[in-house]
């Protein structure tokens, strides 16, 4: 099981994409936003690993048709899935490069890659950790059809001085769709898969925030079969549409005993990754991560937690801890109502 993983954590890394985490009243989530991102289109749909039958990949826009997402995994031998991680895809208009951010479920693997379309293939270089071990990627995804793909990586486990190369070659060919619900949760699943994620339950809806920077919106829901809570946080546009701007997900570690949280913007040029605990009724989370080219540390705090409210702040640090810009943005959270005659938690 643990090489099957393997092969599936690697692989899959070519499918970028996400539409478990966009409210549906976003805007455009069955089709590209602009014009960049059309290489990833081809990417859209489900997908089988061979010679593994039993590895999936379900690949759908999300973020308002800004990015792509795969959530893939097992299917099990009673046809239920049984998500392992997600990669999420898109194009950054501001950089001119294509981006990808793969995480598994208990967010202890994370890769951040950039790369370009040429020639009709993805090439990305990437970085990231296996728990604390750190590694560097090379990916190229070729011989694209409308049936299937190849996807091959190279992995550096000393900062690029050797080279494992043809680390991994896999390929991938179109399946018959399975239920949506199993592999992305597109409508959340009903309830944590852990009893360790009980403590996050009550964030369970949709949320509206007023910030120094002005209102916002928040939709959280289960994803990965209950594994983890996804928050989609963006605004509401002139005519009410949600307007996503990025997503938070959180999660419990159970071999560290910690909480976990990994932050990404819609461009996936803002990225954090946090670790923290339980402090009262709310959590404390210390986090690092990069703006741009900026890398910075973050601690939050989430406090004054009721039924229906909650406050949070957050501190950074620009030069590795030695000083803080403390509550450099901070927000209060108010519950949503649910519409009347609606009982069902998604």
């Amino acid at each position: 099981m643990r090489f099957a993983r393997h092969l599936l954590r690697l692989g899959l890394a070519a499918l970028a994409g996400t539409a478990a985490f966009a409210p549906p009243s976003s805007a455009q989530d069955d089709r590209a936003a602009f014009q960049e991102l059309a290489p990833l289109a081809d990417l859209v749909g489900t997908w089988k690993h061979e010679p593994a039958d039993n590895i999936r990949a379900r690949v759908e826009w999300t973020l308002g048709g800004k990015a792509i997402a795969s959530s893939w995994g097992f299917v099990g031998a009673d046809g239920r899935f049984d998500t392992y991680g997600i990669t999420v895809g898109t194009f950054d208009r501001a950089a001119r490069r294509f981006r990808q951010l793969w995480f598994s479920y208990d967010l202890n693997f994370i890769t951040e890659f950039e790369g370009e379309y040429l020639d009709g293939a993805f090439h990305y270089e990437g970085h990231g950790h296996e728990r604390d071990r750190a590694h560097l990627e090379r990916t190229v995804t070729h011989d694209i059809s409308e049936s299937g793909r190849t996807w091959e990586m190279d992995k550096s486990f000393d900062d690029g001085a050797t080279w494992q190369v043809g680390h991994t070659v896999t390929r991938w060919t179109r399946a018959a769709s399975v239920e949506s619900k199993e592999i992305l949760g597109a409508d959340g699943a009903d309830t944590f898969a852990f009893p360790e994620l009980e403590p996050l339950d009550w964030l369970i809806g949709d949320w509206d925030i007023r910030s120094s920077s002005g209102p916002y919106r928040c939709r959280v829901r289960y994803v990965m079969e209950g594994k983890a809570l996804a928050s989609t946080f963006g605004s509401l546009d002139a005519s009410g549409a949600f307007v996503p701007l990025g997503v938070t997900l959180r999660t419990f570690d159970r071999g560290s005993g910690k909480f976990r949280m990994l932050w990404y913007d819609e461009r996936l040029a803002s990225i954090t990754e946090f670790e923290g605990e339980r402090d009262g009724d709310g959590f404390r989370y210390d986090g690092h991560g990069h703006r741009g080219e900026q890398p910075f540390l973050e601690r939050v705090e989430m406090f004054d937690v009721r039924p229906n409210a909650y406050s949070w702040h957050r501190d950074v640090s620009f030069d590795g801890g030695k000083t803080w810009r403390e509550n450099e943005w901070s927000y209060s959270a108010t519950r949503v109502p649910t519409p009347a005659g609606v009982t069902e938690r998604r």
